[in-house]
């Protein structure tokens, strides 16, 4: 599923688009944190504050090796796959990254989102 596939799922679940774009992004940290290298037992934690930050529905995480499964309130589950790798140079500024967003007021999540994507983006 495209980012713009999941917004619409929840957009027909009545989410306003702030609440929509914070679920692509923490479906996208999920994903690039664990894919990087960051430890599943630091990650779930990190991630439920992210998603209290903005404002989403009980967070329910459920972080593997291999598999992540998240979902928010009692809408649906994603089910992502994932390769751990350990690429520390990215690991670092998705932690940071992740931190910032993690302790915002109001989070910018368009620009994490695009963020997140810079750094993925890099070798």
């Amino acid at each position: 599923a495209t980012e713009g596939d999941i917004c619409d799922m929840y957009a027909r679940l009545g989410w306003d688009e702030r609440d929509q774009l914070g679920a692509v992004l923490v479906l996208k940290l999920a994903l690039s944190l664990t894919a990087s290298g960051m430890p599943t037992y630091t990650a779930e934690p990190l991630l439920r504050t992210v998603a209290a930050a903005a404002n989403l529905p009980h967070c329910h995480l459920l972080l593997g090796m291999r598999s992540l499964q998240i979902s928010f309130g009692g809408g649906p589950v994603h089910v992502l796959s994932s390769r751990q790798g350990k690429v520390l140079h990215r690991l670092s500024d998705l932690h940071c990254l992740t931190l910032a967003v993690a302790v915002a007021v109001e989070p910018a999540t368009l620009m994490a989102l695009q963020a997140v994507d810079a750094i993925n983006r890099r070798r």
